[in-house]
């Protein structure tokens, strides 16, 4: 059963990356009660979902929920019994929401598959993308449901697999449009398609893009069809609902199409007709914000377009408040380019930054990064701003 032990444990997981949300602020002014209402809500089965949506507009405008603190600490606990089991059934061609895969080790592995198909780029091969159209927002969740229930039947060997279920139940069947604080206007909603907002679904469809547990959950969702492709011998990277294979024989992947098709309709899935992609390797291929082709990568344009805007918005005004930010922003974007043959418009970005903000920090070329000086570290910067000193 879960324990208090527990839910603390889940908590200090769930809080990383949240410390200055309203949302932790509000449960931390009542942390015990909170977390001992959490325990009991779990005991006595009463634990509801509460939810927000907001519209992210950037790379293209999306419907996205969140979920407040004692629901994200309820995601915490499923996910640490959960995550093991499905773990145990993925492929190794599914790169997101994984430790030790994720968006770079997935571009990486696209050029690796290149160069081995294609024999070090000297025989013909060809790049097939396939996507999953309207993934979260059309998910069937009665199937992604009975199928985790199904994996935890055979390979959960916990004595409190009722209460797993029971949870994992509450956190996927309960409509996240039920419950929800709306962050957004009529116009932001305007810019979203019908077919992709969870709130012109009935009960059951629809996944919350923001919940770790749909995360976890929508990546076993079309695992059958991933482990299908491994036993044919098919080469590629799945990543959340874009799927890129690597072959030399198109013809036979495009055979295998209708088969996959058939998988996902049976599962509530659809392949997008729109973003089918089939082009010989020299052509290169854009996947997951980068453009491939032969052993080169670059990042996408509208990327960098993105990075040089929020660079000007952040030279118009150096602050040293504002140097956190500053520097987990490029950084941010730096890191994407690690990978990439971009160095001269990375360096080019780089000499656009306000030499203000150089009083604070310094640009490391080497490790590709910006760093504060020695003597603006977190303790002296509190005690600049706020004349707080840390222990």
């Amino acid at each position: 059963m879960v324990t208090l032990s527990d839910i603390r444990d889940a908590y200090e997981k769930a809080v990383r990356g949240h410390e200055s949300s309203s949302d932790y602020i509000n449960f931390a002014i009542n942390e015990e009660y909170n977390l001992m209402k959490l325990l009991n809500d779990i005991t006595t089965r009463t634990f509801t979902p509460h939810s927000y949506a907001f519209i992210k507009k950037t790379p293209r405008p999306r419907e996205v929920f969140g979920c407040f603190e004692a629901d994200r600490i309820v995601h915490y606990l499923i996910d640490k019994d959960l995550r093991p089991l499905v773990e145990s059934r993925l492929t190794n061609c599914t790169y997101n929401n994984r430790i030790g895969y994720g968006t770079i080790n997935a571009v990486l592995k696209v050029v690796e598959l290149t160069k081995e198909v294609s024999d070090n780029f000297t025989k013909d091969a060809y790049y097939i993308k396939l996507d999953y159209s309207g993934f979260f927002p059309n998910a069937n969740m009665n199937i992604v449901h009975s199928k985790l229930v199904k994996l935890i039947d055979e390979s959960y060997k916990g004595d409190d697999i009722d209460q797993l279920k029971y949870l994992l139940r509450t956190c996927l069947l309960t409509n996240p449009t039920k419950n929800c604080e709306i962050r957004f206007d009529e116009n932001e909603y305007k810019l979203i398609e019908p077919y992709k907002s969870i709130f012109t679904k009935p009960d059951g469809i629809g996944a919350a893009i923001g919940y770790l547990i749909n995360q976890l959950a929508m990546n076993y969702y079309v695992n059958d069809i991933d482990v299908f492709l491994v036993n044919k011998g098919v080469l590629f990277v799945r990543f959340v609902d874009d799927l890129l294979i690597v072959t030399t024989n198109k013809s036979n992947i495009l055979n295998l199409i209708p088969t996959i098709r058939s998988m996902s309709s049976q599962i509530g899935c659809e392949l997008s007709k729109k973003k089918f992609y089939c082009q010989h390797i020299s052509k290169g291929v854009e996947f997951l914000g980068y453009h491939i082709k032969l052993n080169r990568i670059h990042l996408n344009n509208r990327i960098y377009a993105r990075w040089i805007h929020k660079l000007e918005g952040y030279n118009r005004k150096p602050e040293l408040r504002k140097v956190f930010k500053f520097q987990a922003t490029m950084n941010s974007y730096l890191g994407m380019t690690k990978i990439t043959n971009d160095d001269n418009k990375v360096n080019q970005i780089i000499t656009k930054v306000n030499s203000e903000w150089y009083q604070w920090i310094n640009f490391n070329s080497k490790r590709r990064c910006f760093q504060l000086k020695p003597e603006y570290n977190i303790s002296s910067i509190l005690d600049y701003l706020y004349h707080y000193k840390l222990a």
